[in-house]
């Protein structure tokens, strides 16, 4: 309960300061990553950052938290043609403007996921720098449970419901460290493989004890 309270306040925090700082880890700034994950102060930091992520307006700092899905979900009553969301809540995907919002919330998301896929890169051959073996699972765990819960809400807004079509076309599975855009799965290959990812990540944080103070750490 300590841990959640921690990354709820640091999500806080975050969500009222710039991102702008935080690392790009495509494979053109591959020194940049590489010196980044040389401390565990900086695989602490690069998960922060994906949080960070998280809390921007193409994330959960608004469209997928109370603004496009709920839109999307005609929780609000939306006038006039100058509105934001005014093509949003008449499902009109084809317009310029939605296109953007669409493109921001698709982007951001893998975004976060390649920045995930980073951290997962490179932990493993550097567990030896890890203060304990629990700020190492911490780290390894969170990413691994982030990626697959990033997957699962792309997933569930961009393609077909698993019980009507379970062998179409889903979304792509980004869990490699790469700038080589990823093959799209089925739907059913995509729940398989959130699956796999936490049952992985549940084998790091299971153990992990409510008192570890890794996010406290300056």
């Amino acid at each position: 309960m300590k841990t959640i309270k921690q990354i709820i306040s640091l999500l806080i925090i975050l969500s009222l300061s710039s991102c702008s700082d935080w690392f790009d880890v495509s494979p053109k700034s591959e020194i940049k990553s590489d010196k980044l994950f040389t401390t565990e102060a900086g695989f602490r930091d690069a998960l922060i950052g994906v949080y960070s992520m998280l809390v921007t307006k193409e994330s959960y700092g608004c469209e997928l938290t109370y603004g496009y899905v709920d839109v999307l979900a005609q929780y609000y009553t939306v006038s006039g043609n100058e509105h934001k969301y005014s093509k949003t809540i008449s499902f009109e995907y084809d317009n310029i403007d939605e296109q953007e919002m669409i493109d921001g919330i698709w982007a951001r998301a893998y975004q976060s996921i390649m920045n995930l896929n980073a951290i997962l890169h490179f932990i493993d051959d550097r567990k030896d720098i890890f203060s304990t073996e629990e700020n190492f699972n911490i780290i390894k765990g969170e990413a691994l449970a982030l990626r697959a819960f990033i997957h699962f809400d792309i997933l569930r807004l961009f393609a077909p419901i698993p019980s009507f079509e379970n062998s179409a076309n889903g979304i792509p599975y980004a869990n490699k460290y790469t700038n080589i855009a990823q093959q799209q799965q089925s739907v059913e290959n995509v729940i398989n493989l959130i699956m796999d990812d936490l049952a992985e990540a549940s084998k790091f944080l299971s153990n992990v004890g409510p008192d570890n103070n890794l996010f406290e750490e300056s």
